[in-house]
């Protein structure tokens, strides 16, 4: 089963002593801007984090905690998001949904990220001020709508990466699980939270730019004797995560395991 072979790609390549796929909890997005705060949370300056490719700026692809699959839903990620989450702005002209996935954003963290630490304090301090002149910076057209992240002043990384921070997303992670418990049809386990979404996968063609779904049922006729996906197609949330991590990592841009051949994208990996 391909899931499997998927799978077992992502353990092998996640073993290897510089492993550079993401571990488990995390994921590979596009992050353009850091917003630099002091230890009081005022913000003080915003970080351009993008690479020039030839004449134009890219995000970059950094590490942070796992996108939530958001299709049309409220759905917050965890210490970085887009500027209508982090910030309740946007440009998208529905003020009233913003301001909701603003609110759910910043509940998630004072939630999660109550800890004894400058930088997860810095964030939450940050609320407190008013944050919304970051509108009047010349650049405010590039970063609205960007993905953005935190940095603490004088502090080298981010605050996504500090160990408190892991820790607070370690607690997000497992509520997020509290779902169908059964056995993995990937891994064979038994007892395992079972996914309900899986992981979106891109660099697809013909695919939608935000991702498409291996594992789907997107209407009743698709589901046996009316059960939802979980129990239809029961794989964990972690053998989700990790044949997801695979597959969008070969079919990454720069990848050198794939072949698009007309409309069909093929990618290959070696046994070992």
């Amino acid at each position: 089963m391909i899931l499997q072979e998927l799978n077992r790609y992502y353990e092998r390549k996640a073993a290897e002593p510089d492993a550079a796929i993401p571990a488990y909890g995390s994921s590979v997005e596009n992050i353009s801007f850091a917003l630099i705060l002091d230890n009081n949370g005022e913000l003080l300056n915003v970080e351009d984090l993008r690479l020039q490719e030839g004449k134009q700026l890219r995000p970059r692809k950094m590490v942070v905690p796992a996108a939530e699959k958001k299709a049309s839903g409220i759905k917050p990620n965890f210490l970085w998001d887009s500027t209508s989450y982090v910030l309740g702005l946007d440009d998208k002209g529905k003020q009233e949904r913003t301001d909701k996935c603003h609110e759910a954003f910043v509940q998630q963290l004072r939630t999660f990220c109550a800890f004894d630490d400058p930088g997860l304090k810095a964030i939450l301090s940050f609320y407190d001020h008013d944050f919304r002149t970051i509108t009047t910076l010349p650049n405010w057209t590039d970063i609205c709508g960007a993905n953005l992240v935190f940095r603490l002043s004088g502090t080298p990384g981010f605050i996504h990466d500090r160990a408190a921070a892991r820790r607070a997303w370690e607690q997000c992670l497992g509520q997020r699980e509290a779902a169908t418990i059964g056995q993995c049809l990937v891994s064979g386990e038994d007892e395992q939270p079972l996914a309900r979404l899986h992981p979106s996968i891109k660099g697809v063609r013909g695919a939608q730019s935000s991702g498409a779904s291996i594992v789907s049922f997107n209407l009743p006729a698709f589901e046996s004797y009316g059960k939802e996906q979980s129990i239809n197609a029961p794989v964990s949330e972690k053998a989700a995560f990790n044949y997801a991590t695979a597959l969008n990592a070969l079919l990454a841009t720069d990848s050198r395991q794939k072949l698009v051949i007309g409309d069909t994208t093929v990618v290959f990996w070696a046994e070992c």
